[in-house]
């Protein structure tokens, strides 16, 4: 690949989904906005291949209320895999003040909340496979944020990610139920400071089956499982005990509180 054609790749881009259109030969050709960058963007859609080298693109927000024009040099065009027309990246050539400030809306809103076309276009039944394939095409600070305050449905779909800083912000999630962080405890790659931040958070300090699995973890740094097993009562301690991946030191000290040999 040459250097004109990867420079729009370096650019921080968000999978937005938004309504756009591509002047040109004097018609506007409306299309879908994607990978939006603050340097270009990759417009979808039943668009004929460009014959010149620079067009004019026009990308609005979803409710209508912002609008983005701007001039753009044409790096590679493809044909559509997904449908008819082609896929057009576009690097954005000198943007207006006023222009840099509606792009930059627009991008804060797509990185703050809006969801990903990838996983927005996801029909209910989709399989783990392509659920898997459609968070591929997410950047990985996008699938971040929506982790932390996504829905219910976008963290079901976030649930099967197999980057471990995604799994740590769902754990953050302010509105995470019960039945998903236990569902995300029973991961067995968990990093160690996202087992530690689910045993300080007071939303799950008195959740027993919480306590169990933050207690019985492989990953559970000693400290953090010494101080969960003491919130448990004798019950709970005979599961912790009877736990084939409980630390060494702690089933020693969970033995001895319960006056048992090993």
């Amino acid at each position: 690949m040459n250097q004109q054609n990867s420079q729009p790749e370096r650019a921080s881009r968000f999978l937005a989904g938004l309504p756009a259109s591509m002047l040109l030969d004097g018609l506007e050709r409306p299309c879908r906005a994607h990978n939006l960058s603050r340097n270009g963007v990759l417009l979808v859609g039943d668009l004929p291949k460009p014959e010149v080298h620079e067009v004019r693109v026009t990308i609005s927000s979803g409710s209508g209320d912002l609008q983005f024009t701007a001039d753009a040099r044409v790096v590679h065009s493809e044909k559509n895999p997904e449908g008819p027309g082609n896929r057009i990246g576009l690097q954005f050539l000198e943007i207006e003040e006023e222009d840099r400030t509606a792009l930059e809306s627009l991008v804060s809103r797509v990185v703050e909340g809006m969801t990903p076309a990838a996983l927005d276009e996801l029909p209910e039944n989709a399989s783990p496979q392509v659920v898997r394939e459609a968070l591929g095409r997410v950047p990985l600070a996008h699938r971040i944020t929506l982790a932390k305050r996504g829905l219910p449905k976008h963290r079901e779909h976030l649930m099967q990610d197999q980057h471990l800083q995604v799994i740590d912000a769902l754990t953050r999630n302010p509105n995470l139920l019960l039945h998903e962080i236990v569902t995300l405890l029973r991961m067995p790659s968990l990093l160690p400071h996202t087992l530690a931040t689910v045993a300080k958070d007071p939303r799950w300090k008195r959740h027993e089956q919480v306590n169990v699995l933050l207690a019985t973890h492989r990953n559970t740094p000693l400290p953090v499982a010494e101080e969960v097993v003491s919130r448990l009562r004798p019950p709970a301690l005979q599961k912790v005990i009877q736990s084939p991946g409980l630390h060494a030191a702690v089933k020693a000290k969970l033995l001895r509180r319960l006056g048992r040999r090993g």
